[in-house]
């Protein structure tokens, strides 16, 4: 669904059913001064949906830490963590990096 709003130009607002993921690990500098790949950090995905995530502004959101893939958050009340940080991006429907265009 992501990818067919990206091709259609249609993230503004992303439609209902787009997931969105990302994975961070630990910057390392490697030979020759390039930057690789360290120790694995966290996956975290937002799952477009504006009826079923209505009350976090249209998106539900996850997050796994740590190799041992540990769910973030004790409550559902994490999801205010989530919704703090992407407030200031509300005008790009609460996402921070856009997607590169792709050919059909």
């Amino acid at each position: 669904m992501a990818v067919k709003a990206i091709q259609d130009n249609n993230i503004q607002p992303w439609p209902d059913g787009a997931i969105l993921a990302k994975v961070l690990w630990k910057r390392v500098e490697g030979q020759n001064d390039l930057i690789v790949a360290g120790d694995f950090i966290h996956a975290e995905f937002m799952i477009k949906n504006k009826v079923k995530y209505a009350t976090t502004d249209g998106w539900g959101w996850a997050r796994w830490v740590g190799k041992e893939l540990k769910p973030f958050g004790k409550t559902p009340a994490f999801t205010a963590t989530c919704t703090n940080c992407h407030s200031p991006v509300k005008a790009l429907d609460y996402v921070y990096t856009m997607p590169l265009k792709l050919k059909k």
